[in-house]
């Protein structure tokens, strides 16, 4: 997985944020910590795998490259992942099997899933998503309205 320049720009501020003395270089004993801040949640197996991969001087030090690494093994696995969920749950809601779900269908799931959205910007959403206004959402417009 590639990131583009916005992203890189991203995970430089987040590993600058963590960068508490400015030394360019991130302690790896807190890098637990760091993801959960990013919103990932490490097993300590994990943890210790990325370590014992990326800090192979010892020092108990990533720089940006191992961190933006990080990042690459963690996002590309779970967008893998993800997707395959999502297909899942697709084929669940698609229930004529027709390849497409009706916007008022995902409007019930978005709902569902978090009742306190508006619902003027998920209106705005939707017809985005269901650009050609068919009334209906294949699942590559369905992923990318997900992700």
């Amino acid at each position: 997985m590639e990131f583009d320049d916005k992203q890189i720009r991203e995970f430089r501020e987040a590993f600058d944020y963590f960068d508490d003395h400015s030394e360019g270089f991130l302690e790896t004993r807190h890098l637990k910590k760091y993801l959960a801040e990013m919103g990932y949640e490490a097993s300590d197996l994990e943890v210790a795998q990325m370590k014992s991969k990326l800090d192979t001087s010892s020092k108990e030090k990533i720089d940006f490259d191992s961190f933006l690494t990080i990042a690459e093994n963690i996002l590309g696995g779970s967008n893998e992942g993800m997707e395959g969920e999502l297909k899942n749950a697709f084929r669940m809601f698609d229930k004529e099997g027709s390849g497409s779900i009706g916007v008022e269908v995902l409007r019930e799931i978005m709902l569902a899933v978090d009742p306190n959205m508006d619902k003027k910007e998920l209106d705005q959403m939707i017809r985005e998503t269901d650009s050609d206004g068919s009334g209906t959402v294949d699942f590559d417009e369905f992923l990318e309205f997900m992700m």
